[in-house]
């Protein structure tokens, strides 16, 4: 068996592992034409001008000096670069502004089969500048790179594991594309990180690779054994035959892999009581409007014996967030908005409109968020707009706008009160484990054995995170139970009113002069309700940390 990567997860341990600051040091691989010296220094001359000029805190990462000297930089090196090499270095140089709507737009070609944002981009202004892909798609989990697709004469390496390109490690490779891609957070690099590895040309730039026309990939394949494969980049007029990765023939596909080319579906699930509801872009369709839609959820929901009900958001990179508002009272008027009944499924994709809609679930539901952390900050620059650059035509997207939902707030994502990440064998199995996991919730009863020891999760109205710590210790005379809540300066203290009934859970805080109640139900695993604050509510819940019961 061969491990090139070592990644660790759990959520950010991965993202942290991929962090690296800046640029590598960049060799001469090819030279532009003369005349394009003077055309690509008046190229980034415009970018540096709009950049600075029209974002509105183009300086939050790095100062005007250091980014005065990036570009300086780049126009001194333009006579011994490529084009490619000037493209992915000025993507670069953008990206150090560390937003997530602010990018300079690869120019891909006609047989990259992935887009970079909702709309189209111009073709840039020679056929030389457009990039390529190779015939293999990737996805990314907690061991590393794996071979989410391939062309069909290379499915022998579907489900396999990418240890090298080019004889450089599969992390070494990661760290030397990450410094090129846009991102509010580390989770957002994870999500572009697959598409953008599969770029000849990216990768050839950022010294991943010796060629900007093939590579050769170490594949460690299902059966544990090592094979390398040299690919070349596909043309642009090629048609291939793609295959994925999932279960065998004939197995049924999770909820969560269907009709993804529709902007918004809903189905009911009759034996668990579940209504799922897949969100994929917070547009209108063509048949229906997002009210619309709302609209005959709401109805439904009153005509079905619903008792809970999952949005599922895992998919969505956004829209117009305007548009979700119907959706969002439907979901409020439900009589599925109770803690432990309601659910919103959150992931490195969820970012721009659906992460303002998450965070609107956040603030006026009580949904438990259910996957890994979203790909966007809770405040965060968005509604880009397109500025060409005028002699290569490639995009350069700047944000407009500046969404500050709470001051106060600096967390760098939603994180998931139940964590329940992408992984290769949950796709080889044809399994979602968000959906399994809440579906073991709703369908557990009220624990009835032991429940002493630790239970970790949030215990609102703390701010977010889950390090509060709730303890048990139960005998026949009585209850002891302490709580830590880091965010009030809370540790090991006592709880003098906690009472347990029948599996149902309660009991009060003080909190400065205000006193807040819980009560919830133990599920085994899980103890799940609300927190009541005078007139605010709050979902709280804490997972079992000790020996199981």
């Amino acid at each position: 068996m061969l491990r090139s990567c070592h990644l660790r997860f759990g959520v950010p341990s991965l993202v942290a592992s991929l962090v690296i600051m800046g640029g590598v040091p960049m060799a001469a691989h090819g030279a532009v034409d003369p005349a394009w010296v003077e055309k690509w220094t008046e190229d980034l001359v415009f970018a540096h001008e709009v950049l600075r000029d029209k974002h509105p805190g183009p300086f939050d990462a790095l100062s005007p000096e250091e980014l005065q000297a990036e570009f300086d930089q780049l126009v001194e090196r333009l006579p011994d670069l490529d084009h490619h090499e000037v493209i992915v270095d000025l993507a670069r140089i953008v990206a150090r502004v560390e937003d997530g709507h602010t990018r300079l737009t690869l120019p891909l070609g006609a047989g990259v089969d992935f887009m970079q944002g909702h709309s189209e981009t111009e073709s840039p202004s020679l056929p030389e500048m457009s990039f390529h892909q190779y015939p293999v798609r990737f996805g990314i989990d907690s061991q590393g790179i794996w071979v989410q697709g391939v062309s069909k004469d290379l499915q022998q390496f579907l489900g396999g594991r990418m240890v090298a390109i080019d004889g450089r490690s599969a992390e070494e490779v990661m760290e030397l594309v990450r410094p090129t891609l846009q991102r509010d957070n580390e989770m957002q690099v994870l999500h572009h990180l697959p598409m953008h590895l599969v770029l000849p040309e990216l990768l050839h730039a950022r010294g991943a690779t010796d060629s900007a026309e093939r590579a050769t990939f170490t594949i460690e394949k299902r059966d544990g054994s090592v094979e390398q494969v040299t690919l070349s980049k596909v043309p642009e007029e090629a048609s291939l035959d793609w295959m994925e990765v999932g279960p065998a023939s004939g197995a049924s596909m999770p909820l969560a892999t269907q009709r993804n080319d529709e902007n918004f579906w809903f189905t009911y699930v009759e034996p668990l009581r579940i209504v799922y509801l897949q969100f994929n872009t917070v547009y209108d369709s063509q048949d229906e409007t997002i009210r619309q839609f709302s609209e005959r959820l709401a109805s439904f929901l009153d005509e079905v014996p619903a008792s809970t009900l999952v949005i599922d958001l895992r998919q969505n990179r956004g829209g117009n967030q305007s548009l979700a508002l119907p959706l969002l009272h439907a979901v409020i008027g439900s009589s599925q908005n109770r803690a432990g009944h309601l659910f919103t499924l959150i992931g490195r994709t969820t970012f721009s409109a659906a992460m303002n809609f998450s965070l609107l679930m956040e603030k006026h539901t009580q949904t438990l968020f259910v996957g890994e952390p979203t790909g966007s900050k809770p405040n965060h620059y968005g509604d880009s707009r397109k500025h060409l650059l005028p002699n290569s035509n490639v995009t350069l997207r700047i944000s407009t706008l500046y969404w500050q939902w709470n001051p106060r707030d600096s967390r760098k994502w939603i994180e998931p009160h139940i964590d329940a990440p992408p992984s290769l064998e949950a796709e080889l199995a044809g399994d979602d484990p968000a959906m399994e996991l809440i579906e073991a919730l709703t369908a557990a009863d009220v624990a009835t054995g032991e429940i002493d020891g630790e239970w970790r999760g949030n215990l609102p109205p703390a701010s977010y995170g889950r390090d509060s710590v709730l303890r048990l210790e139960t005998s026949p005379e009585s209850i002891q139970a302490t709580v830590d809540i880091p965010a009030f300066g809370m540790s090991v203290a006592p709880i003098d009113n906690l009472a347990i009934d029948s599996g149902k859970i309660s009991f009060q805080i003080p909190v400065g002069p205000e006193t807040v109640s819980y009560q919830g139900k133990i599920t085994g695993r899980w103890i799940v309700g609300q927190a009541d604050l005078g007139s605010v509510r709050f979902p709280f819940f804490l997972e079992r940390m000790s020996s199981e019961p």
